[in-house]
């Protein structure tokens, strides 16, 4: 029974360890502001730091009471759930993978092609009025453009600053439109270009750039940095744990007889 024990603390101590990560990317997602118009991010990591608790629960039951029934119930759920978050980090890093970001000539910013990133991605996120409506009026509600038109500044200034996503694609319309700078939201003249986003443009603040493709282009660019940043980094940590965990599970299941 004393190997026992020993297995069940550290058993415990490994899976709750490996939910920290997870924990953390809910927070991080929580703590971002434009992250909070993509609340249906979360509940990836929700339901796996959730399923984390059950099976960490069942684990601790099985090794403490010595059931082995419960103990190979925790070594299937563990063992469905390394095979969860690995598919997930897969499936994750491919439809990230392509990117729309592009230099522009003159400026320290990068702007936005929405054609540059996945279908699938587009699909979920910002295709159809139904899911753009709700991401424009939280774009809005964030505060994001109004705070950038606070700074008072030239229009050299601006050209050397490194805009957000949000800030380039959201806030003032495409470089290629040929406006005139005026302010970091007010832009002024004639589009020389078919660029769509240069007829779609307004300098009122409740229009500006947010049903332009560029806007859309950005927000997506803005999820890809972020998960790239910190998702995947936590998540490949849970897996280690998990893996860790289940290699534990696995011998205090051989030592219940």
């Amino acid at each position: 029974m004393a190997v026992s024990k020993n297995f069940t603390a550290l058993l415990n101590v490994v899976t709750l360890i490996s939910s920290i990560p997870v924990v953390s990317v809910v927070i991080w997602l929580a703590s971002k502001p434009d992250n909070d118009c993509i609340r249906w991010l979360r509940w990836p990591f929700l339901v796996i730091g959730a399923a984390l608790l059950l099976i960490a629960l069942a684990g601790f039951l099985g090794a403490y009471f010595d059931m082995k029934g419960l103990l190979s119930v925790y070594l299937v759920c563990m063992s469905m759930l390394i095979v969860l978050v690995s598919l997930f980090l897969v499936i994750a890093s491919i439809v990230t993978r392509r990117r729309g970001d592009y230099s522009v000539p003159g400026a320290a910013f990068r702007e936005y092609d929405l054609e540059g990133y996945s279908s699938w991605f587009r699909e979920q996120v910002v295709d159809g009025d139904n899911n753009w409506l709700g991401i424009r009026a939280c774009l809005i509600d964030s505060g994001t453009c109004d705070k950038l038109n606070r700074k008072l500044i030239t229009a050299s200034q601006f050209y050397a600053s490194d805009l957000s996503p949000i800030q380039s694609g959201c806030c003032k319309p495409p470089v290629a439109c040929g406006f005139q700078y005026w302010s970091p939201t007010t832009w002024m003249g004639t589009s020389n270009t078919l660029n769509a986003d240069c007829a779609i443009w307004s300098n009122d603040p409740s229009f500006l750039c947010y049903d332009c493709d560029s806007c859309k282009a950005a927000f997506l660019e803005n999820i890809v940095r972020e998960w790239h940043r910190v998702g995947i980094l936590l998540l490949l940590v849970a897996l280690v744990f998990l893996i860790c965990s289940l290699l534990v599970a696995f011998r205090a299941f051989r030592s219940v007889k």
